[in-house]
């Protein structure tokens, strides 16, 4: 309805309007409404609110997998924005580990539980958010860039491998003496672009 749109433009301004306007269509569309009240929280510089309404959109799709399609990837680029604090990334990594209903949205989903686990600065939980995306790992640069950083500091029997995918994705660049994934030859690699230098578990 034209009032999801209202809604949409008056949240991502952080109008207060908005939330009237989303009581006159949560009961029919109760996704959006919880999305875009998560919207309006962050517009409004409130973080920890806006974290609490997306997981409990995230709960909820896990049995509802209707959502409007121009919407749905919207829930979890917001997780990632918020997740660039520790805590949020902590609060909300959990729900990410299990599909949602229908597996909407699936590698979105993990490789979005991937940054948030990263950003808690806890190898443990970058390893577990990265269990679910092997051996057919997405083929995107930040994802790569990640698995890395997590398995060279936790010391992880698929580092090379992690290493060598970077280096065929154009991310690294070798160094004198390239480690490939069978381990045969002995060297580093050198990281081809300032991109790909921040963040990361524990980076090597």
């Amino acid at each position: 309805p034209e009032q999801v749109f209202v809604a949409d433009s008056l949240a991502l301004l952080g109008d207060e309007q908005a939330s009237t306007v989303i009581d006159g269509f949560a009961p029919l569309l109760p996704l959006e409404a919880l999305l875009l009240r998560a919207e309006l929280r962050a517009a409004q510089q409130r973080p920890a609110d806006a974290a609490e309404l997306l997981l409990t959109y995230f709960h909820q799709h896990r049995d509802n997998p209707w959502v409007w399609l121009s919407l749905s990837s919207r829930p979890l680029n917001l997780a990632a924005r918020l997740g660039a604090d520790p805590a949020i990334a902590a609060r909300l990594l959990p729900v990410l580990l299990s599909p949602f209903a229908v597996q909407t949205d699936n590698e979105l989903r993990l490789t979005t539980a991937l940054a948030l686990a990263a950003a808690t600065g806890d190898p443990r939980l970058c390893v577990q958010a990265l269990e679910p995306l092997e051996p057919h790992f997405p083929w995107h640069e930040e994802p790569l860039r990640l698995r890395l950083d997590c398995y060279a500091a936790t010391g992880h029997p698929r580092l090379e491998r992690a290493r060598a995918d970077l280096i065929l994705d154009g991310t690294l660049k070798p160094g004198p003496d390239i480690t490939l994934s069978d381990g045969s030859q002995r060297a580093w690699v050198t990281r081809s672009s300032p991109a790909a230098t921040t963040g990361g578990c524990g980076t090597d």
